[in-house]
């Protein structure tokens, strides 16, 4: 048995540990002769066995990943343990770097950049940890941080969701996630926003009584086409042509693919109100000013002296899909002048104000000519 020694002017003692070729040096973490032996003692068993598990012992020890003495204060399998929690430890690595360098990287993307600032609040709300260690991106973790939050709805959990969601899938591409937890965690359902839709003699009752000529001109336009505040916000001189018979209305500008569009003034009844605001304007002069809180209590005041219940300005996009809808439009052909993807959001939306009386009487008249011709038949 290799026998621990003091070195000189050292009042602990010492033992020399082999593992295969590798040797070193270590203290035993004692100054008493007996427990010092006992270390020497448990070593050599250590070195006298075949065990895998006694010769990884060994190993750390001499490659130190843990002291002699912790490792005989622990155990053979106590100290295996210990170096299988050191190991995950150092594979649990602080994410914060890499979420600062997600929204460098996101800020300056072509696209979805002014949405970078946003998403890392909602992301650093949910974990607000420092160091924000990796083994927190679990799904059920990231479920009970949603429902936790403190947020006025589930629709505003579900944006969230999908701030966590988009840095948890650039984390995937880069190796450092296996899977993205804030999508396996699903969503919230979100009931369908109501619909507060007016009729287009409402609508320009209430027009007729906004006195500011860019709230007349700005609200006209969303009535007669289905526009929404960042389409008109974006708007340029040079994006309207009202040369055809259709004027046309270019929206350009959105992240969104479909949210570029051409679409058409479809209610002519508006031109009055919108077309006096383009004149003297230079082809590449925005038109309108983002909305306002000013704003909308203009309109809604527009509102009461019309006499017409108060409704969101943001809805004239409900007014404008119930019109045509109902006037015999396609859903396809409203889709697109909402900036939709497809006519899916259009049948769940709206479409149970697309029958009319007239689609009853044709029907039962079909039916009844049906019936006609088989008693003839008979």
């Amino acid at each position: 048995m290799m026998s621990p020694w003091r070195k000189q002017g050292r009042p602990g003692f010492v033992l020399r540990v082999y593992a295969g070729e590798a040797h070193k040096v270590c203290g035993c973490g004692t100054t008493l002769q007996t427990v010092a032996d006992d270390v020497a003692e448990w070593v050599e068993k250590l070195q006298q066995s075949p065990n895998a598990q006694a010769v990884a012992v060994l190993r750390a020890i001499v490659g130190e990943e843990i002291t002699l003495a912790k490792a005989y204060e622990l155990g053979t399998e106590g100290t295996l343990a210990y170096l299988a929690a050191q190991a995950e430890a150092a594979q649990d690595i602080d994410l914060l770097p890499h979420l600062t360098a997600w929204h460098v990287i996101k800020g300056k993307a072509a696209r979805g950049a002014a949405s970078a600032d946003r998403y890392l609040i909602q992301i650093q709300a949910l974990f607000p940890e420092a160091p924000l260690r990796r083994s927190l991106l679990t799904a059920p973790i990231v479920a009970a941080r949603l429902d936790e939050l403190d947020v006025p709805s589930d629709a505003t959990r579900n944006r969230y969701r999908a701030a966590l969601s988009t840095w948890c899938r650039w984390l995937m591409r880069r190796g450092i996630l296996e899977s993205n937890p804030a999508q396996s965690a699903g969503g919230y359902s979100e009931p369908l926003k109501a619909i507060r839709f007016r009729s287009m003699t409402q609508a320009q009752a209430v027009i007729e009584r906004l006195a500011d000529p860019e709230d007349r001109a700005r609200e006209a336009l969303m009535a007669g086409t289905g526009m929404d505040w960042s389409d008109v916000a974006r708007l340029r001189r040079q994006d309207i042509d009202l040369s055809g018979d259709l004027p046309t209305v270019r929206c350009d500008g959105s992240k969104t693919p479909w949210r570029n569009r051409v679409i058409h003034i479809t209610q002519p009844w508006v031109l009055p109100y919108f077309t006096p605001w383009l004149r003297g304007r230079l082809p590449g002069a925005l038109l309108f000013s983002w909305g306002n809180r000013a704003a909308l209590m203009r309109h809604y005041a527009a509102c009461d002296a019309a006499k017409v219940p108060r409704f969101k300005i943001h809805e004239w996009r409900d007014t404008y899909a119930v019109a045509e809808l109902q006037a015999g439009e396609r859903p396809e052909v409203v889709a697109h002048q909402l900036g939709h993807k497809d006519a899916s959001l259009v049948w769940k939306r709206y479409g149970r104000y697309i029958p009319q009386a007239r689609d009853y009487r044709a029907s039962r008249t079909a039916t009844q000519t049906a019936t006609r011709t088989i008693q003839e038949a008979r």
